[in-house]
């Protein structure tokens, strides 16, 4: 299973779930319920952190192009 949402976690069998936590460096042991878990909450965590560099993008970009331009006038 490739492609999976937070709602279908607990679908995942638990090499797949143990597959998903190693990538991400979290802990693999626990049963099935509490894998389910740590992966749900990397998972909200994650996006999270995508929603906030979304949102934060175009300011970067403005700063970024300010120091740009401040550099190219020295």
């Amino acid at each position: 299973m490739a492609d999976f949402d937070i709602e279908s976690v607990s679908r995942l069998r638990v090499i797949e779930l143990r597959e998903q936590l190693t990538k991400r460096g979290l802990p693999t042991t626990g049963l099935k319920e509490e894998l389910v878990k740590r992966l749900r909450d990397a998972m909200e965590s994650e996006q999270s952190i995508r929603e906030v560099s979304d949102e934060s993008s175009p300011e970067i970009r403005e700063r970024i192009k300010a120091v740009g331009e401040k550099e190219q006038a020295r």
